[in-house]
């Protein structure tokens, strides 16, 4: 068996003559071509956006005239967001399929395609399948494929690459609020979305650029030992002398009987452990793959011992027997329990049957929901640090994606010209774009918490609705969109940094899809609401205070999470204590 195995090594293939595949880790570049990624990463965004953040200043005017009231104006734009959201739980599988190429280019063609059908549409559901839906869903691609692109070809730079990215992305809401107003005074609004998707087909161009990393990394094999063919095949040998010491040990040992399963004990458990990995890793494009056939527990064959095959305990009724026997004696008690239940077999047989089958069904019931929280990592939410700052999240981001999307209907409320709101929406994309690039310097060496430097963003915001709500005069609402800007760019950097700061970085993905999952069905219930709100209603004060009332959510369930945490700790230092 040894020679065997050493043999299969040697050759380059498994037990099963099928050829092994090496495990192989990149080294990111950390520069180089990692700054044209970088470049195209921004571009791709900064083009795509164009239409995202302005859809309000284009179409204001001309939804009242097609009679689009500002509630169906909401589900338009959440629609988008939630789809955008939504997709997070399967960008994961399709960019490990396709590739952050493939799927920021046809991510950008989505959005071209939905921009230029959008320009024809004048009713409420056209907007919802052209908009909505394609675009929503093109945006999805585009922001997650970028986003891999950077962190797969940096590591030690990867901050710096991000905010470089971050500061193009940021200029996007700077530029095109003026540029579009200016086309919106030299064609109607058909003609200014038509011009706006031809210049948002920069972004294919842009994509392309993003090369795979096999293109311009550096690869290393994992582990020396496969690199030597003696230790791989002294491997092979140990693991089958182990897996025949395994069986041969369930003849002996006492195996534990009830209902017809046998219970190995943990050894089978931990062999299982130490020797799934190799079968369930494959490489793809450098990238490391868990097989989810294993992973999700779809290999649910359980072992049996060499005779245990001859005869079912469940075919024999014999699910309350429950008792220990020795290998040497098995057959022989099996054969007792044959003679004691053939007669009730004989009478109620339809009945086991039944019971059999209502088992398997609630058995295979039970099995999928579990694999669909292990899929989603649901045990996440049992950790109750997690799930307070979890559905803060969720209540803040909900509240603030939505005052992003109305900020241009606010404006225009005030009665501003086109040219005014322009300006206003560039001040406060600005003084973003200034504070993304200070804030961080300044958090880094004090060494602030990020959930407490978001929650300083969000009372920037709260605060500046409050000010938005109450005072006018272009000059005031223009100082006043600078402090909007300013609590946007706390907000906007540390938003992607509470949850990393909390889990594991393993449970990380998990965190995040159910994040994403949970901010995107929040968009589709909750957003709609705010403008069926101001359609019944004079103003947009109720809206915004409504706003403020999803931020102050926020804030006071993470507070809550920090006094039950507070607390917690100190009766159990008191319990310490005492017991010393």
């Amino acid at each position: 068996m040894a020679r065997s195995g050493a043999a299969s090594a040697e050759n380059g293939k498994n037990t099963k003559g099928e050829p092994m595949e090496r495990l192989r880790e990149f080294i990111p570049p950390d520069g180089g071509y990692g700054w044209v990624i970088v470049f195209a990463s921004g571009m791709t965004n900064f083009f795509t956006l164009a239409l995202v953040q302005n859809f309000g200043l284009i179409y204001r005017d001309s939804l009242k005239k097609w009679d689009i009231n500002n509630a169906q104006y909401s589900v338009i734009l959440n629609l988008q967001f939630s789809i955008c959201n939504c997709l997070g739980l399967i960008m994961g599988p399709l960019l490990r399929a396709q590739g952050y190429r493939k799927v920021s280019f046809w991510g950008s063609v989505m959005i071209c395609v939905s921009a230029a059908l959008t320009s024809q549409v004048n009713e409420f559901y056209l907007f919802l399948i052209v908009y909505s839906v394609v675009g929503g869903a093109g945006v999805g691609f585009v922001w997650s494929s970028t986003s891999l692109a950077i962190n797969t070809y940096f590591k030690e730079r990867r901050g710096v690459a991000t905010g470089i990215a971050w500061a193009a992305t940021g200029l996007s809401p700077v530029v095109f609020p003026q540029f579009l107003t200016w086309l919106r005074t030299e064609f109607d609004v058909h003609g200014t979305v038509l011009i706006t998707a031809g210049i948002m087909m920069h972004s294919i161009p842009a994509s392309l650029l993003l090369h795979p990393i096999e293109r311009h990394a550096e690869f290393k094999s994992v582990g020396d030992d496969e690199d030597d063919p003696e230790k791989a095949g002294s491997a092979a040998a140990e693991e089958a002398d182990e897996c025949k010491n395994l069986v041969e040990a369930s003849a002996v040992r006492p195996v534990e009987v009830f209902g017809g399963e046998e219970a190995f004990g943990s050894r089978r458990s931990s062999f299982r452990k130490r020797h799934s990995l190799p079968h369930a890793v494959h490489v793809s494009g450098g990238d490391i793959i868990v097989d989810t056939q294993d992973t999700l527990g779809l290999d649910i064959a359980t072992p049996i011992s060499l005779h245990s095959s001859r005869v079912s305990l469940d075919k024999m009724g014999s699910t309350n027997l429950r008792r220990t026997v020795a290998h040497s004696d098995f057959v022989e008690a099996l054969e007792e329990v044959k003679l004691e239940q053939e007669p009730s077999l004989e009478v109620i047989p339809e009945i086991s049957a039944a019971k059999h089958d209502s088992d398997e069904g609630k058995n295979l019931f039970c099995a999928c929901m579990k694999r669909v929280a292990d899929y989603l990592d649901l045990a996440l939410l049992n950790d109750f640090r997690f799930l307070m700052i979890f559905i803060g999240m969720t209540l803040a981001y909900c509240g603030e994606i939505n005052f992003s999307l109305l900020a241009s209907l606010v404006f225009l409320d005030y009665g501003f010209s086109l040219e005014k709101v322009a300006m206003l929406m560039s001040t406060l994309a600005f003084v973003d774009l200034v504070t993304r690039f200070c804030v961080p310097f300044f958090s880094d060496h004090y060494k602030l918490d990020s959930l407490v430097m978001y929650s300083i963003g969000l009372i920037f915001l709260g605060t500046g609705r409050i000010m938005l709500a109450h005072l006018d005069g272009y000059i005031t609402i223009l100082c006043v969109s600078a402090w909007l800007g300013l609590g946007k760019g706390f907000r906007t950097i540390y938003m992607a940094l509470v949850m990393p700061s909390i889990v594991p970085l393993d449970k990380l993905a998990s965190a995040s899809g159910l994040q994403t999952m949970a901010n995107g069905i929040s968009f589709l219930i909750i957003g709609p609401l705010f403008g069926y709100m101001r359609d019944n209603s004079d103003n947009f004060v109720g809206v915004l205070y409504a706003i403020d009332l999803f931020t102050a959510g926020a804030i006071i369930v993470w507070i809550l999470e920090v006094v039950c945490r507070r607390n917690r700790k100190r009766k159990e230092a008191k319990k310490e204590k005492n017991a010393a």
